[in-house]
This record gives C-alpha cells, structure tokens and sequence, in this order.
C-alpha cells in the first residue's frame, strides 16, 4: 500500500491567519485533524466561500470591498454556489478578524509557520466531492490549500465544541473504527462529562454467577433495550419479580404480555471491567435505581447486543473519555455528532 504524504499549497497566503490562533512556529496536526478539519468547512457552502473570499483577498495588500465581492462573486460561480453569499462571507472574515477596514480591507500580516502532519490515521477517509478546488493529487502527494486548513484550523481554535471536536476525530481514528460502523445514532452514547462515580446494582443478583463485561457493552445494549416499550416493560416486570425498590406499572396489555414472553429465565449479577468510561456515557432515566445501574437490566439488556454497536461504542467512549479529561466541553454528545455526521457525509459522496 502507497502512503499518500500531504504537504501544504500556498502557505504564505495562511501565515496571517494563523497568527490570529495561539498556533506555535511548528504546528502540529495529525492527518485525521487536518482531514476532519478540511471536511468540515468544505461541507458548508459559506465556510468554502470564506475561504475562496480569504485567498482572493489575501493574496495583496489591500483590496476594496466592491472589488473583492465581484471577484469573490465569479470565484463560486465555478464551485456553483450563488453570489448573494459574497457579502456574508466578507462580514464573517471580518468577524473573525481575517479582514479588517471598511472601504478598504486590509489584511493583517503573518509570521512564518511551518505546518507538519504525525500518524499513520487516514486523511483520505475524510476525502469528497466537495473538497474539490482545496485538495489535489499529485502523484503520490496530496496538496492541501493552505488558506483552507488555516481558517479551519481557526475556525476550531474560535469554537470550544469544534476544537473537541478535531480531538475527538484524531482519538477516534486511532481507534481504528472502519467508517461503515459508525451510524449518526452512536451519538447518542455520550452525554455532559459526568464527575460522578457510575456504579452497579447487583443488591437482588447477590449469590448468582458473575458476569464480566466492558462498558462498550453495557451502555450500547441499554440504550437497545430501553429504546422500546416493550423493553421499558421487560425491565419493569424484572423488578416487579426481584428487585426490592419499587418499579412502576406495565400499563400497555399487549406491551406487558409481549415483555412476559421475553424475560430471561436467568439473571445474572454483573461486574464492568473499565468502569471509568461509564463516567462520559448518557443513559435513559430507567437505566437507574438506587442512584446506580440496574444490574438486572444490564443482563437482560446483554441479550440484545449487536456487535457493531460494541465495536463503535468501545472507540466512542475511549476517545470521548481521553479528551475529557484536557478539553471541556458541554456536551461530548454534539462533539460526536459533528464528527459521526462528517464521517457519514463523506461515505454519501
């Protein structure tokens, strides 16, 4: 297999918009940061007209606005978005502070950077359609538009959940996850970053044989089983039969007699391996009694596991927790969706 070397097209045109991050002399990116990056902003069509907007103005000194909006304007003809985005991407730069001045921009200047990618992670995973006109192929190398990556780069420094979100892409890759196995609904598995301790109840399993588990099995199979009524009633009627908290009452008949074929004729009491990941992982409210995990529902949830749904979990909650304990973030469960969804929009490409 050929390893593909990125390198970086134009990057004098990036230096002042790297000097507006706290981004040292050498920057350092692993490719699947750059790649998720770049997949990021050439997804939406304003960030690829800020970016053609940027080039065009930071390729002089100055330049004045009207001029830049009707080069800006013939620019995303070729890329097929519609000129109106002209002035909206010039008010962004601006915001961003990429562009200053008002009759004339002027564009801030930058020191010299110097931008070197690490790891074996894939970029090409995150290779589409859309990035077409700020990614080539040349020979065994990929040239990256150095003003695209700048303002992607900025753009994540500028925004807390972005910025976890390009960590979160690099811990994930490492985990080595093939993209058919990530769905949009493994989001669903992180929650807020959780300082309490998750423990199990095993109070009505004490005496029965112990069962062993990871948490990549524990939180995908409750979220399976608790997702459906008759699963909510499966669990009530577990309960109801052994457990010495109250349980509500199973009010759909047909749900009720359908959970009574299900339950297991055996329960047994569980023990999590890696407990600590449980602490960034978001459960339905019938996950609980007692204030800990419903031992009895873990088992019966078991049953129910898919495999790719462990495979997924077990990176989603190996990166989630790595990253949280340096980034903080208000909710790990739209840092996955950004990344799960860029994964996914690349696959339909």
């Amino acid at each position: 297999m050929v390893m593909i070397k990125l390198s970086v097209r134009n990057i004098e045109f990036a230096y002042p918009i790297f000097q507006l991050t706290p981004a040292p002399p050498l920057l350092r990116l692993s490719r699947a940061e750059a790649g998720f990056l770049l997949a990021y902003v050439t997804n939406s069509k304003l960030d690829r007209a800020c970016i053609i907007t940027a080039s065009i103005a930071l390729k002089r000194d100055r330049i004045v606005e009207t001029t830049l909006v009707k080069e800006t304007t013939e620019k995303l003809k070729e890329f097929g978005i519609a000129d109106r985005i002209a002035g909206i991407a010039i008010r962004r730069l601006k915001k961003m502070g990429i562009l200053r001045g008002d009759k004339i921009l002027r564009t801030p200047k930058g020191k010299e950077r110097t931008i070197s990618f690490y790891d074996d992670t894939l970029f090409l995973d995150y290779i589409s359609k859309k990035m077409k006109g700020f990614v080539w192929f040349k020979e065994e190398t990929l040239l990256i538009d150095g003003v695209a990556l700048a303002y992607a780069y900025l753009k994540s420094e500028l925004n807390t959940t972005l910025r976890a979100a390009r960590l979160f892409a690099d811990e994930l890759s490492r985990q080595f996850v093939p993209k058919g196995v990530l769905k949009k609904r493994h989001a669903n598995l992180l929650s807020k970053f959780m300082t309490m301790d998750v423990e199990v109840c095993n109070d009505c399993l004490s005496g029965e044989e112990e069962i062993t588990v990871r948490s990549c099995e524990v939180v995908p199979a409750l979220h399976r089983l608790l997702s459906t009524k008759t699963g909510r009633a499966e669990v009530k009627l577990l309960r109801r039969n052994r457990c010495k908290y109250p349980s509500g009452k199973v009010e759909e008949k047909v749900t009720a007699r359908d959970a009574q074929k299900n339950l297991p004729k055996t329960v047994k009491s569980v023990s999590i391996i890696d407990p600590e990941l449980l602490s960034v992982a978001d459960f339905p409210s019938s996950s609980f009694v007692a204030g800990k995990l419903c031992g009895l529902a873990i088992s019966h949830a078991l049953s129910r596991l898919r495999k790719e749904d462990a495979i997924a979990a077990d990176a989603i909650l190996q990166a989630a927790y790595n990253i949280s304990r340096e980034e903080l973030v208000i909710s790990f469960r739209n840092v996955a969706k950004q990344v799960l969804d860029i994964f996914r929009a690349m696959l339909s490409t």
